[in-house]
């Protein structure tokens, strides 16, 4: 017995031999070869970008075999190159255990598993491979046990190098999502914009705790008329090379594809998501404490809450008062008394009238300066004047009432000034922004119809365009009592339509507008519409119509509100999502339509994404 354990250790240790003088060590990753022809941007443009996708997937076939032998800490197992296995690759080993049976039938349902280690594959032929444990367990494996790789989605997170082109890293995370092989996330638990030498260490140094089953470094740099994609794969256990793959992109490619204006599809994956234990509904930026440093205000409805960044969290700084009669229906900010701090306008429905209020920092502390003001605010960029503070009050035979006015702060208290000059159909202070596409300060005026579509306005009052597609979705309502049809004392729904965010492209020379859509399950009702997921829709003017230039789908949860800032100082803007479970996000609950608030009330999440300059 022992003499034929000593042949077979000599066997195993031979087949191991050959392999390792017959293959490049897993030290030594291999780059990937370039295709002839594949279709991605249209050409072999973006060819490789396709081919780096399917490298990587096929890195992580979905297999699963058996351990045949043991010796010391390596095993042969009984599958190899025909399932796809090749030297680096990594597999778990595990040992079934006792069937587990349903409660009811008793029919068998699976077996308990255990897991015993991680292996690396170091030698290969078609049918069999030798594989090292990688874990110091002294748990013993032995024949018979299964290894595997996933036929789950590999959580891949990406790093980008410093410099590199952001846009052409979203069209390869968006391929790789593509491949349905992984689940992108892009993760601040590593740093961005930096070198493969930091990467590494990074990793290293989080010993495992990543969230990540593997972690890719991006590289994008400009040779000639393409632009050079490297990647390099790390396992994020520990921070060991896996392998590289590069590609190249053809700038006259990406040339057409602004001239066209395509999509770009962006990452489905946020890269930070903060949760809160309540519901939130409005969210605000500013520098509130003339600090320069921005700070974060959420509502729930009912009070105001104000959070510090601090090492990649939210803290709670301040909180208002409970009033359980209020009702938020819109937050803005602006300096608007010039002082060099941020006032929170808070438009505020109490027993159906109007009793919004204004907090600003004095003398150390959150302080209300204005309250009871029967109006609706909003701060909104107006052409030629800045980010302005706007009002509009109530009306008795229409929800909003009459003229929006411009409000100047004057003799320590804001005064009305002029009338906005808008088109006949803008009736609503909420749901439309102005946007100089160009920046040539030819200015037009987008909006949100009560209809979900959208719609661009001359300043002059004539449409220009109207969407085919809806978009928007408020989430926001209040009741009101009004005069409507001849009949006193109707009371009405009236919802309140979300914010248009217009954002300055990098080098100045262009704005686009970001739109939300919430999803409804349908649009029969037209006050509950069970909003099931959402989409962000980045759109600029080609000329004849707003054209979508990049989107983000996908996102679990209903849009409340956003923004966009850089508040955690990552040298990049960020899009905000503030969100709120959706119905298909509440499972083994039963409820009813009047209790859907208090099922929803547990949690809120901004979502934060990276978006195209």
């Amino acid at each position: 017995m022992k003499r034929h354990l000593i042949l077979l250790s000599l066997w195993l240790l031979s087949i191991f031999f050959l392999f390792t003088v017959s293959s490049s060590t897993a030290s030594e990753p291999q780059e990937g070869t370039s295709p002839k022809s594949l279709d991605f941007l249209g050409a072999q443009d973006e060819a490789d970008m396709s081919l780096i996708a399917k490298r990587l997937a096929d890195y992580f076939p979905p297999v699963e075999g058996r351990v045949v032998a043991v010796v010391d800490r390596h095993l042969k197992i009984d599958v190899g190159k025909k399932a796809g296995l090749a030297k680096g690759m990594r597999l778990s080993v595990f040992r079934k255990g006792k069937e587990f049976y349903h409660p009811v039938t008793k029919q068998v349902l699976g077996r308990m598993e255990e897991s015993l280690g991680t292996v690396e594959v170091e030698g290969i032929s078609d049918d069999s491979a030798i594989v090292r444990r990688l874990d110091t367990s002294n748990t013993a494996i032995r024949p018979g046990d299964g290894v595997r790789i996933t036929k789950a989605p590999i959580r891949l997170a990406i790093v980008t190098a410093k410099g590199s082109d952001e846009d052409i890293i979203n069209m390869l995370a968006e391929i790789l999502e593509g491949t349905e092989r992984f689940n992108i996330k892009f993760t601040p638990d590593l740093p961005q914009k930096t070198t493969k030498e930091l990467v590494e260490e990074s990793i290293k140094k989080r010993g495992g705790t990543i969230g990540a089953d593997a972690v890719l470094f991006v590289e994008t740099e400009p040779t000639g008329t393409k632009i050079r994609v490297n990647t390099s794969l790390y396992w994020a256990s520990d921070g060991t090379y896996a392998s590289i793959y590069k590609g190249e992109v053809d700038l006259a490619a990406l040339k057409r594809l602004a001239e066209e204006e395509s999509i770009i599809p962006l990452r489905k994956d946020h890269w930070k998501d903060i949760a809160f234990n309540f519901r939130a509904r409005l969210l605000v930026i500013g520098d509130f404490d003339g600090d320069g440093k921005k700070e974060v205000a959420i509502s729930d409805g009912i009070k105001i809450k104000i959070y510090r960044p601090e090492k990649g969290e939210l803290v709670e700084i301040w909180s208002d008062k409970d009033d359980f009669n209020n009702n938020h229906i819109a937050l803005d900010v602006g300096d608007i008394n010039k002082d060099g701090k941020d006032e929170i306008f808070v438009t505020n429905w109490v027993d159906g009238i109007l009793s919004s209020y204004v907090i600003e920092y004095v003398d150390g502390g959150y302080k209300r300066i204005w309250e009871k003001a029967r109006l609706f605010f909003r701060v909104l960029a107006l052409p030629e004047k800045g980010m302005s503070l706007i009002a509009q009050e109530s009306g008795t035979a229409e929800p909003y009432g009459g003229m929006i006015y411009e409000y100047h702060w004057k003799d320590r208290r804001y005064i009305r000034k002029d009338a906005l000059k808008l088109p006949r159909d803008i009736t609503s202070i909420y749901g439309f922004a102005y946007i100089d596409w160009n920046k040539t300060n030819s200015y037009q005026i987008i909006t949100i119809d009560n209809d979900d579509y959208l719609n661009l306005y001359s300043i002059d009052g004539s449409r220009i365009w109207k969407s085919t597609e809806r978009y928007g979705g408020a989430t926001v309502r209040f009741d009101t009592t009004f005069t409507a049809g001849g009949l006193f004392g109707e009371t009405v729904t009236v919802m309140v339509t979300g914010r248009i965010l217009v954002k300055d492209s990098e080098d100045g020379k262009r704005q686009e507008a970001i739109i939300i859509k919430n999803i409804p399950m349908t649009y029969i009702f037209k006050y509950f519409k069970g909003y099931k997921e959402a989409e962000v829709y980045g759109f600029w003017w080609n000329g004849s119509q707003m054209a979508e230039r990049w989107f983000i789908k996908k996102i679990n949860g209903v849009i409340t509100d956003y923004q966009i800032a850089d508040i955690f100082e990552k040298g990049k803007k960020n899009l905000m999502l503030l969100t709120n479970p959706t119905l298909r996000m509440i499972t083994g609950k039963k409820f009813t339509l009047r209790g859907v608030d208090s099922i929803f009330a547990s949690r809120s999440n901004i979502l934060m994404y990276f978006i195209p300059n």
